[in-house]
């Protein structure tokens, strides 16, 4: 069995869930793959193919996301509850008057 944390070498105690880390990611893939070819030798190529598959999909999407336009500040308030709550309205208030407090580079110079 594989197990994230023995792959990319945490310590006792230490965060497991790594899949955050494009290095352990990497570690995880090629591991995983390894595993599959010694299960299957025959289909070695056919795991190939599909691990080539996934990173121009992982591409695909990196790239997407990349190229998405920034959200408007105040957006990640939204859809946090089903129906706001009053502590939520009293955070994004808060969170607006933060906002409103800097000086637009305009009026600055």
């Amino acid at each position: 069995m594989l197990t994230v944390g023995d792959v990319v070498g945490v310590k006792e105690g230490g965060n497991p869930h790594r899949w955050y880390n494009p290095g352990d990611v990497r570690a995880m893939i090629d591991q995983i793959s390894a595993a599959y070819k010694k299960i299957d030798p025959a289909d070695a190529a056919f795991f190939d193919e599909i691990e080539e598959e996934a990173t121009q999909v992982g591409r695909h999407i990196r790239k997407a996301c990349l190229e998405m336009p920034d959200p408007a500040p105040l957006s990640m308030f939204d859809n946090v509850y089903a129906e706001p709550t009053a502590l939520l309205r009293e955070e994004r208030e808060q969170y607006a008057a933060y906002l409103d407090s800097f000086v637009p580079e305009e009026a600055a110079q």
